[in-house]
């Protein structure tokens, strides 16, 4: 009893946190601190700290990083923030003993790969990005809800969505903090085969620094 009263507790802690962010973020007032950030580091905290949650699920996290040294201006706690809400959700909707895959390159916009649903938050970006994809092999979501997933409280409707719950926020949140940020965030799924869950932020340009 103790044990599942100290779940539900973290459980409600966590939809009351997401509730403070979203008014925060809609009032103006989240507070960020931006300044140049390499992300390989916020990456390895997440996999790191997420590592034994996917292990409960006999599922392995994989991080594969970018061939070329970039910084972006951000804030890390938030992108911190921002990842750990799509490994936890991939984490939730992928079968016992999957696996999870982290990538990261630099891309410019024109080159960005999105479904339709996404043009109008993405069309209008220029130069070259720093993108984060976070893929689960998963139940994956229909086509025709993909322009819904960022939606408050949105809960794409499914058993398994049902079974393991949420506050519905975290994804609009994610969204709002890449907008803080000058970047952007969307997915690509296939129903029963899994998402694939996309960051981007703008490079800052004198710090691209390639390794040979």
């Amino acid at each position: 009893f103790c044990s599942m009263g100290k779940r539900n507790a973290i459980r409600l802690s966590g939809i009351v946190n997401d509730l403070l962010d979203i008014s925060k973020i809609e009032a103006g007032k989240m507070d960020f601190k931006f300044e140049l950030t390499n992300i390989e580091p916020v990456i390895e905290s997440v996999k790191n700290n997420l590592t034994e949650v996917a292990r409960e699920k006999e599922l392995v996290i994989n991080y594969t990083p970018i061939g070329d040294s970039v910084e972006v201006y951000a804030d890390s706690n938030r992108i911190e923030q921002v990842l750990t809400n799509l490994v936890s959700n991939a984490i939730k909707f992928t079968p016992n003993a999957g696996q999870i895959e982290i990538t990261s390159r630099v891309v410019n916009a024109r080159e960005l790969q999105y479904d339709q649903s996404f043009e109008e938050d993405i069309k209008n970006l220029q130069g070259n990005y720093l993108q984060v994809c976070v893929e689960d092999h998963g139940i994956g979501i229909e086509r025709k809800d993909l322009n819904h997933v960022f939606d408050k409280f949105a809960q794409i409707e499914n058993s398994l969505s049902r079974k393991v719950g949420g506050s519905g926020l975290g994804l609009p949140i994610a969204k709002q903090l890449l907008e803080a940020h000058q970047g952007t965030i969307w997915c690509d799924s296939e129903l029963n085969k899994g998402s694939k869950f996309y960051i981007a932020i703008p490079v800052v340009e004198s710090k691209i620094l390639t390794l040979n």
